[in-house]
């Protein structure tokens, strides 16, 4: 992690306009998005799940260091997969129903991108349990979502709405549902 990795964080939260013009201007070779972004910021949410039970429990070692584990594998399998799940069902279904060009890269940046207020805030109520008020902030995926489709898809207004509406669904619902099914798979990650 470097200071760009940050920096691209900050211009998320901060000025999203600004940040998707950039963005769309990269290119895409190797993926950059995913590996000096996506993956770090997952591993930062990855370790911060695993030591959720060292912080807020009072357990033996072995005990908390069970529950690291289970948390650290559900969250972050649920994250993971949900960008593959997000960026499928946006390419193939949304674009294609709004009358878009479809395009992969596309769909995994502003699906990477947009799951940045939601990792963000799974890091911070992991390490402390009090900052629970922060998932008012998972809203703003809404606003990230809409600057991303006047920027990175050129869209006409009439349709930014619905488009934003439905990929904030998608990119929301996909972790809680995969984490759903992973404890319903696998009982003892609960």
């Amino acid at each position: 992690m470097n200071k760009a990795f940050f920096r691209r964080i900050w211009r998320i939260i901060t000025a999203p306009a600004a940040a998707w013009k950039e963005i769309t201007a990269e290119t895409a070779e190797n993926k950059p998005y995913l590996s000096a972004y996506f993956y770090p910021l997952l591993a930062l949410v990855g370790l911060a799940a695993f030591l959720n039970p060292f912080i807020h429990s009072q357990e033996a070692f072995r005990v908390e260091l069970g529950q690291g584990i289970q948390t650290f594998i559900r969250v972050f399998t649920a994250y993971f997969a949900s960008y593959f799940l997000s960026s499928l069902v946006l390419d193939r279904l949304f674009v294609s129903w709004l009358g878009l060009t479809p395009g992969k890269i596309k769909a995994e940046k502003l699906c990477v991108y947009s799951l940045t207020p939601l990792l963000l805030v799974r890091f911070f109520t992991f390490l402390v349990k009090d900052f629970f008020f922060l998932y008012i902030f998972v809203v703003y995926t809404v606003y990230i979502v809409w600057e991303a489709s006047g920027g990175l898809y050129e869209m006409p207004n009439r349709l930014r709405g619905r488009f934003a509406a439905l990929t904030t669904l998608v990119i929301m619902l996909s972790p809680i549902l995969i984490e759903f099914i992973l404890i319903k798979l696998l009982p003892g990650l609960s």
